[in-house]
């Protein structure tokens, strides 16, 4: 049993950063243009509305402790 949960949970660190959400044209993230935040304390959260392809998109970031962005969720709409 121990060893079924250890690679359970192996397999979620392996995983996770494959699995995360990536941004899109558009996202503060996109690039790599920007990122990083400099006036914003750690774990405060930063949103983004913008469109893309015709869909309005609404993303949520965290700011971490080293000042860098991390989108945590995306929404999206139709831009009507």
């Amino acid at each position: 049993m121990k060893t079924l949960i250890a690679s359970i949970a192996l397999t979620g660190l392996i995983a996770g950063p494959a699995l995360a959400l990536q941004p899109i044209r558009g996202s503060i993230t996109y690039g790599a243009q920007y990122g990083q935040v400099t006036k914003a304390p750690a774990g405060s959260v930063v949103t983004n509305d913008f469109y893309n392809g015709g869909q309005r998109y609404t993303e949520t970031y965290v700011v971490g402790p080293d000042q860098q962005l991390e989108l945590i969720q995306r929404s999206e709409s139709n831009s009507n």
